[in-house]
């Protein structure tokens, strides 16, 4: 199990997928996201999602303000 803090620059996400998950043969990632929570760090997300598609890691993903539990 591998959590990232929500703040990290471009080099530090890429250095994460390359050192920490690659080298244990992760076979998919399991993102879960509170955006009503860090809604603001949304660019840092995406960009590790994107970049853990470049290098061929399946994420599955969910995101909790769409998960129709609030009313």
């Amino acid at each position: 199990r591998i959590e990232l803090p929500c703040f990290l620059p471009p080099t530090a996400i890429l250095n994460t997928l390359c050192e920490a998950f690659l080298p244990k043969n992760v076979s998919a990632i399991i993102f879960i996201s509170n955006s009503q929570t860090y809604d603001h760090n949304i660019a840092s997300w995406q960009y590790f999602l994107q970049l853990a598609g470049y290098l061929g890691l399946p994420v599955i993903g969910w995101n909790a303000d769409n998960s129709g539990l609030e009313q």
